[in-house]
């Protein structure tokens, strides 16, 4: 993986309109933001799905946070692209809107559903990291530029609850490229998060709609340093199952798949990492799960985008030093 300055960001990646698979076009942002005083967790992302001009194509907008106690609140909108308006630099509907300056990579977030009104600011904490080369996934490839940790500013006012008025963390990502919902494709991802300065971990693999197959790595980064684990060197395993109630979105198309109502998602994940030199062990602990269901646009297909979030511990010793952290976080997990 390559490395480029937390001040300054090259290009934000967008992959090309044009060649082949066309008709599997996907652009995603995506903006975690972790409150550690109210234990809550939310999310922000605006993608698009499907070639850019038809009219079949649409851009969706997600913005949804856990609060303990509440469970998930949000909302999911999905809009013809032609409505979206859509720049080199982010995506924004109406409901939901994300941005990055490709030059200091700097995000704006925004959100307005019945639920949440609010808005954020970011600004890279730690270096962004890119795939060099995207990966093969599906019938098509991916690629991936991520942000562990953010400085985030703000506020999420939910209903009787505002979160961000106290200590906050952030994170952002971009996946692009061509692949279609339906294939038989998944990936597992966590953004864990403790308050600074305490390293942000990303968990991450790209597998198969069962979760059987992939590489996992584990990337524990902090401002000036970042260790990585991959192949052998990392071991997860997960057992229980969550079957608290589940948030679905969005409600039309999710109503209509019934038979994916109960999804056997995990209680919890172990994580086992080291080198030799470093190791640490994660423990990953579920507290409340939703469902966004995604359709392809031009054709029949679904896939189902579970968005848990969790409490984390994690202990070992990374560089040198000893670890002992804990915090919170969104496990994302895609089949």
């Amino acid at each position: 993986m390559i490395m480029s300055s937390p001040a300054v960001v090259a290009s934000l990646p967008r992959p090309p309109w044009g060649g082949s698979l066309v008709e599997s076009y996907k652009d995603w942002l995506h903006v975690n933001v972790v409150d550690h005083d109210r234990g809550a967790v939310g999310l922000v992302n605006a993608s698009l799905h499907g070639e850019p001009g038809d009219r079949r194509a649409v851009a969706v907008g997600s913005a949804l946070l856990h609060v303990p106690g509440r469970g998930w609140l949000g909302a999911v909108e999905v809009v013809p692209q032609e409505d979206a308006d859509v720049t080199y630099h982010g995506i924004a509907m109406a409901s939901v809107a994300v941005t990055v300056d490709p030059r200091t990579g700097v995000l704006a977030a925004s959100m307005r559903t019945d639920e949440l009104q609010g808005a954020l600011i970011g600004s890279p904490a730690v270096a962004t990291t890119t795939i060099p080369t995207p990966l093969p996934f599906g019938s098509g490839w991916i690629g991936w530029s991520v942000t562990p940790r953010l400085h985030l500013a703000g506020e999420i006012n939910a209903l009787d609850v505002t979160v961000g008025k106290g200590s906050i963390s952030g994170y952002q990502d971009h996946n692009w490229g061509r692949w279609r919902w339906g294939d038989d494709v998944g990936w597992d991802w966590a953004s864990l998060l403790a308050p600074e300065p305490a390293p942000a971990m990303v968990l991450s693999r790209a597998t198969d709609r069962r979760h059987s197959l992939g590489e996992w790595r584990l990337t524990i980064t902090n401002a000036t340093s970042e260790q990585s684990f991959s192949g052998g060197r990392v071991r997860v395993t997960s057992g229980g199952r969550f079957d608290a109630s589940l948030r679905r979105l969005p409600g039309a198309t999710a109503a209509a798949q019934t038979g994916r109502s109960r999804p056997a998602l995990p209680a919890w994940w172990q994580v086992d990492a080291g080198d030799g030199f470093d190791h640490i062990e994660v423990m990953i602990h579920a507290t409340g799960a939703a469902q966004i269901v995604l359709a392809e646009p031009g054709r029949r297909g679904y896939s189902y985008l579970h968005e848990v979030a969790v409490t984390f511990s994690a202990d070992g010793r990374i560089g040198g030093r000893s670890l002992s952290i804990e915090g919170l976080g969104i496990v994302e997990r895609l089949d």
